[in-house]
């Protein structure tokens, strides 16, 4: 490669990944976890109890249609209702508040609410993947330029070492200075799973810029009610969205029309609307079916997919990973691991780099290096320490407080926002080993003390089957992480020793 372009190159990949890299971080941390958003959801409500592959009685669904219809009444706005699946057994009668779909939780078998803990579940870290929890417009554009700026920093990263790639793959120095290791460290986590970085970023980009697929379900459930709200009493108008014709025969013929379980069934004025579920597939199936909401007819039903509607389709499915089986969902979770080290490597090594310099009296003092560190301190460190105190707040908030989904959500920005005051104080201090340290080790406290808390507090011994498997395989994970934030932390006290 020419040196001037090899040098453009290298200018592009470092900037570009200070920049995009503090928005991309956290943007695959939280997708990484959500690829389980509904495994979370479940360990997230420890009261539910029940038995997987259960379908709805046809008695469930009346009375979720009653209640639909009594809300509808009351002039609110309109909710979906989300069937049984292998990952999570309960019907859940849902809503868009702006955030997250919110709702209760209906037992399949007799439709009777179940009485769980609020909260946003798994869903948190699905919507902070896509949204940055700043709402399903500003923010999904603002992720979608990340997309962009991810997929031009690997072009350019690509091009610096393509000719190394083979010897930087097999070279791995951990007894070596700190400036190397986390090059070495970016390099080979950036090779290793170079095909899937590709894929998850161009996909990325893909499915953002298309705002979504479920946006119209996004727009229809966000709607905001009447400002003159129909009485309790009065009848259901034909303009309503709540549904009068029986649920159970409209999901059976949908599915005898599509040939694939029903998903979810969502409900707009006069018509209700079945989209299928294609599990086990990569691509994104949303294939439905629509009927007269009162009189249970045929409408229409969605035609054959076009090779554009099949390419995006893949695309989408390829990111969102919705339908792929356990064995697939582990292998994202790992890209996404290897995705997550590899950006939090780099920016590490962009202030360690620096940091050399200033120390050998090659560079004067920096206030934009201790801005940058400090802001590292907030995004590597704040971010996955933030994730973790969620799921502590889910279990030590008190069950029947008020709003407590929406105070696990705060506990999360309130830790995440205390990482960034750690960081500003480093800067200050000029104690940048010792804020690394406590960051660190309050998330190796957190992470190895979760499934002692989780013990304590949701009685895992009484949950039997899967879903202790379920349980398990969640403390396990966090107990995972907290034992590689504590093996960093001795590392690094060890170096500043």
């Amino acid at each position: 490669m020419d040196i001037s372009l090899r040098r453009r190159m290298g200018w592009l990949h470092e900037w570009g990944g200070l920049l995009f890299g503090w928005l991309l971080f956290p943007v695959f941390v939280t997708g990484t976890l959500a690829m389980f958003d509904t495994e979370i959801t479940r360990w997230m409500q420890p009261e539910v109890h029940l038995v997987r592959g259960v379908a709805p009685t046809d008695e469930a669904l009346d009375r979720v249609a009653e209640r639909l219809r009594a809300a509808a009444a009351r002039g609110e706005s309109g909710s979906f209702i989300l069937l049984p699946q292998p990952r999570d057994p309960s019907l859940r009668v849902l809503k868009y508040n702006g955030r997250a779909f919110m709702g209760d939780l209906v037992d399949p078998r007799d439709g009777r609410v179940l009485s769980v803990r609020q909260t946003i579940g798994g869903q948190f870290f699905f919507g902070f993947h896509f949204t940055l929890w700043l709402g399903p417009f500003w923010g999904a554009e603002l992720v979608c330029y990340a997309a962009l700026g991810m997929c031009i920093t690997l072009i350019s990263g690509i091009m610096l070492h393509l000719r190394q790639i083979l010897p930087d793959f097999f070279t791995f120095r951990p007894a070596s200075t700190p400036t190397r290791w986390w090059l070495d460290m970016h390099v080979l986590m950036g090779i290793a799973v170079l095909p899937f970085h590709i894929m998850i970023a161009c996909t990325g980009l893909t499915v953002a810029a298309n705002a979504f697929p479920v946006r119209d379900l996004v727009d229809f459930v966000s709607a905001k009610p009447s400002p003159a709200p129909v009485a309790a009493s009065a009848p259901i108008s034909e303009e309503s969205w709540a549904p009068t014709a029986p649920l159970g025969p409209l999901i059976r013929q949908a599915e005898a029309l599509s040939g694939a379980p029903v998903r979810y069934v969502l409900f707009s004025p006069g018509m209700a609307t079945a989209y299928m579920e294609n599990t086990g597939h990569l691509s994104l199936s949303n294939a439905w079916v629509t009927f007269d909401a009162h009189d249970g007819h045929l409408v229409s039903k969605s035609p054959p997919d076009g090779w554009v509607a099949k390419t995006n389709k893949l695309l989408n499915g390829l990111h969102l990973a919705t339908n792929v089986t356990l064995g697939l969902r582990w292998l994202y979770f790992f890209g996404g691991i290897c995705s997550t080290l590899m950006m939090g490597s780099g920016l590490v090594f962009y202030t360690a780099k620096r940091r050399a310099k200033l120390e050998r009296g090659k560079s004067g003092p920096s206030a934009f290096l201790s801005i940058v560190e400090a802001i590292n301190v907030g995004v590597v460190g704040g971010v996955p320490l933030a994730c973790v105190v969620y799921l502590w707040a889910n279990r030590l908030l008190p069950v029947a407080l008020e709003h407590r989904s929406r105070d696990e959500v705060a506990a999360f920005f309130l830790v995440w926002g205390i990482s960034f005051a750690l960081g500003v104080l480093m800067v200050r201090s000029q104690a940048r080993h010792l804020v690394w340290i406590c960051v660190l080790s309050l998330w190796a406290f957190l992470g190895l003390g979760l499934p002692f808390l989780d013990a304590a507090t949701a009685s895992v011994l009484r949950v039997g089957g899967i879903d202790r498997v379920l349980y398990a395989t969640v403390d396990l994970t966090a107990f995972a992480f907290g034992f590689c934030a504590l093996i960093g932390a001795l590392r690094l006290g060890r170096r500043a020793a």
